[in-house]
C-alpha cells in the first residue's frame, strides 16, 4: 500500500502544474505545488492553487484545506506574509484578497476577546488552571461572549465557563 502511494506522489512530478491552472478541481489546485514546476514558477504555481481552492470550494472548506498548499509548497511564515500581500494587490485575487482581510479580522477579535476575558479570569479568581486555559483557546467567539457576561456575577471559574 505505501508503495502504491509513494507511486502515485512520485507521478505528480511528472506532471507540470501549469498545464493544470485551468483545471475545475479543488484537489488538482491543492496539489499543484506537488506538480513540476521551474523554481521561478513557484510563486505562480502558489498563487494560481491559492485562487484556484477559493474559486472552487466554500469557505469553510477553503479554511480547512489552504494549508495544504502551504505545506505541499513548504510556504514559511514569511513567505505567506508576502503571498497575502501580493494578492492584495493582484486584480485577478481581489475576491481572495478581501476574504483573507477579512478572515484576518474576525480572527484577531476572537483572540482579542479570549485575551480579555483571560485578564478578567485572572483579575478575579487568581491563576487559570491549565484546563481553563484549554477552554479559552479552544471557545468559539459565541462562548466567549457568553463566559464574558458571566465573569462579573459567577462565583467561581467553573461557573463563569460552563455550558
Amino acid at each position: 500500500m505505501i508503495c502504491f502511494i509513494l507511486s502515485i506522489l512520485l507521478k505528480l512530478f511528472d506532471y507540470n502544474a501549469r498545464d493544470y491552472y485551468d483545471q475545475r478541481n479543488p484537489v488538482v489546485k491543492i496539489l499543484l505545488p506537488k506538480m513540476n514546476y521551474k523554481p521561478e514558477e513557484r510563486y505562480e504555481v502558489i498563487r494560481r492553487a491559492y485562487r484556484g481552492l477559493f474559486e472552487l470550494v466554500t469557505p469553510m472548506m477553503f479554511d480547512k484545506y489552504v494549508d495544504f498548499i502551504d505545506v505541499y509548497a513548504g510556504v514559511r511564515e514569511e513567505e505567506r506574509e508576502a503571498f497575502y500581500q501580493d494578492i492584495t494587490e493582484q486584480e485577478d485575487t481581489a475576491m481572495l484578497a478581501q476574504y483573507i482581510k477579512d478572515k484576518g479580522f474576525q480572527e484577531g477579535r476572537q483572540e482579542g476577546k479570549r485575551i480579555l476575558l483571560e485578564r478578567l479570569l485572572i483579575r478575579r479568581f487568581g491563576l487559570l488552571p491549565d484546563w481553563g486555559k484549554a477552554q479559552l483557546a479552544g471557545a468559539t467567539s459565541a462562548q466567549l461572549d457568553r463566559w464574558s457576561e458571566r465573569v462579573l456575577e459567577a462565583d467561581s471559574i467553573q461557573e463563569v465557563l460552563a455550558e
